[in-house]
């Protein structure tokens, strides 16, 4: 798609990590960091260092343990006959490169580092 579309191109929307790394290594090897502006969904390192370099603009983080946490907390309380909100936000951060080392940023890539839950 870069190679075909990429003098038209503004942005492009990478909805795995997979699609992410992908788009990142042609945006680096075509030196477009500044012509193409990506964003990304989910995280790995080679994402976080895509980000770190400019290749990717921002990364959604989704808080998978915090998602896994709440759902079993939420089912206990079902059991328990508790009355249970119709929504609950599970969280996401977006991680960009002024905040890539930031506590919360780090927490969210390696929710081990937290130890909030």
């Amino acid at each position: 798609m870069i190679t075909t579309y990429g003098r038209d191109l503004i942005g492009i929307f990478a909805d795995n990590n997979h699609s992410a790394d992908g788009v990142a290594r042609a945006i680096t090897e075509q030196n477009l960091h500044n012509r193409i502006i990506v964003t990304a969904y989910d995280s790995d390192p080679e994402e976080v260092a895509a980000i770190k370099s400019g290749a990717i603009k921002a990364i959604m983080v989704q808080d998978p343990y915090g998602m896994g946490y709440k759902g079993v907390d939420s089912a206990v309380k079902a059991i328990e006959g508790a009355t249970l909100p119709a929504y609950v936000d599970t969280g996401v951060v977006i991680v960009e490169q002024h905040n890539v080392n930031d506590p919360a940023s780090q927490g969210i890539l390696d929710p081990f580092t937290l130890k909030k839950y």
